[in-house]
This record gives structure tokens, sequence and C-alpha cells, in this order.
């Protein structure tokens, strides 16, 4: 990691100016525009959830799970509902 660069210490990471974040050892493990989008799909899966079982009015539950899906990122074309996922995928 070049000593020129500007950096924040967040937790056990390093965050530097230009948005690459570092673990103690100095490798990179992501970007920060990267980790705030997952953050927002996150929040956006909660969501959508959150609010099919607030009103429990018998909705289609399935449609609100593809958008979750949808929201985390996955293709509801090609990845959702094709195959069963366990655990270790």
């Amino acid at each position: 990691m070049s000593d020129e660069c500007i950096t924040h210490k967040v937790g056990d990471y390093t965050v530097q100016e230009n948005g690459i974040v570092r673990d103690q050892e100095g490798t990179i493990v992501g970007r920060l525009c990267e980790l705030k989008k997952f953050e927002e799909q996150i929040e956006q899966a909660k969501r959508i959830a959150n609010n099919a079982l607030y009103f429990g009015d018998n909705s289609d539950y399935q449609t609100a799970l593809y958008q979750v899906c949808e929201a985390l990122g996955m293709d509801p074309e090609e990845e959702v509902g094709k195959e069963f996922m366990g655990e270790d995928q």
C-alpha cells in the first residue's frame, strides 16, 4: 500500500481515498462503491420481504420472492427458481 495514498481506518480495514478497501495485511478485499451497492441491495430486499409479510393478506408471495432475488442481483430469467441452492452456493 502506497504511503502517499490518503487512508481511513474502519475497524480492521483501511479505506483508501480512491475507495479501495484493504484488510490488515494490505490485501484488497473490495471497493467502497461495491460495498455501498451491496448494502443498498440488501436494504431493498429487506423492504420487499417485510412489506409482503406486513400486509399479510395472502398476497402472491412468489412475486415478492422473485423481487427479493432480483434486488440481490440474481437474474430472474436465468437463475431464480431454476435449481435448488444449498448453503454452499
